[in-house]
């Protein structure tokens, strides 16, 4: 099966030639960038997923002018959203743009997650995609968990380009034998089912948030020129809908998508491999968490 058709510049100009197409982008204040209540926007957002307040008022999850998703953090207040849905099994994905400049102690979210908020206190399944703040945004570090009955496997990751200078896709492949990471359609990191002590099962729901960590981060957070801003747009989800918490068999999935049908190309598998030599940052051992 081919990969979804997305704008994706791996497979379309040399690698080398793009970076640099990327790095010479404008970036645009993530401090500055208008946005309108959800109220009163009709959205393909909305029927998908919902803003969670948290008692913070809706100025911390807004859609913008330009269509996307704009997340705010500031000190204890934080913007977030949940899925409407479960899913078992599918793709993920979601295009995102980080602040630029400074952004120490801030960790925008893109992750699938069961159960409700308890967060790292209970035996729950979660694969995340997490970016941890940094000098500047080429310092910025892609965070990679994966979760499951009371385990943890994390893998970090330098990015290859300025995550603030443009829209990436970062996407999630959750199949009945493997989770692969993508960064626009690059896999940059693949859990097999075979090589672990345990593997996702519970049905997930997709969250997107970001937050604070300064209380441990050695980056403090800076609020002096008022929130940071996050966005997120162009939600792909193909994937097998739960209802009530019922496992369906996804060949009986409407759109006929079944995950395990997912081949790389061989361009991807050399990508992937040129990700895993050069940009890995950290890898850590299976660790228990509860």
């Amino acid at each position: 099966m081919a990969f979804p058709r997305y704008k994706t510049w791996a497979a379309c100009v040399p690698l080398v030639a793009l970076l640099l197409v990327l790095a010479s982008l404008p970036a645009t204040s993530a401090r500055s960038r208008k946005s309108i209540p959800l109220s009163r926007q009709s959205s393909p957002f909305l029927k998908n997923f919902r803003c969670d307040s948290f008692a913070n008022g809706s100025e911390f999850c807004q859609l913008g002018q330009d269509g996307a998703l704009n997340l705010r953090a500031y000190y204890s207040k934080m913007g977030s959203f949940t899925s409407r849905n479960f899913y078992k099994y599918g793709m993920f994905s979601v295009r995102m743009k980080f602040p630029p400049g400074y952004s120490g102690g801030i960790i925008p979210c893109m992750y699938l997650i069961s159960g409700g908020n308890k967060g790292f206190k209970d035996v729950h399944d979660e694969i995340d995609f997490e970016f941890l703040g940094g000098q500047n945004p080429r310092e910025m570090i892609i965070h990679t968990n994966l979760i499951t009955n009371g385990y943890n496997k994390l893998e970090q990751f330098k990015f290859p380009f300025d995550p603030s200078a443009a829209y990436h896709r970062y996407s999630i492949l959750w199949s009945p034998s493997a989770v692969t990471w993508f960064v626009d359609s690059i896999p940059i990191r693949i859990a097999y089912r075979r090589n672990g002590p345990a593997f996702p099962s519970k049905p997930l729901r997709i969250r997107g948030s970001i937050w604070d960590s300064s209380e441990w981060s050695a980056l403090k957070s800076n609020f002096n020129n008022g929130p940071i801003t996050v966005s997120f747009k162009n939600f792909n989800i193909q994937g097998c809908r739960v209802s009530s918490r019922r496992i369906p068999s996804c060949a009986t999935y409407k759109a006929g998508w079944q995950p395990w049908m997912y081949r790389m190309s061989g361009l991807q598998k050399k990508l992937y491999v040129w990700f895993q030599k050069y940009h890995v940052y950290k890898k850590y051992s299976w660790e228990k968490t509860v």
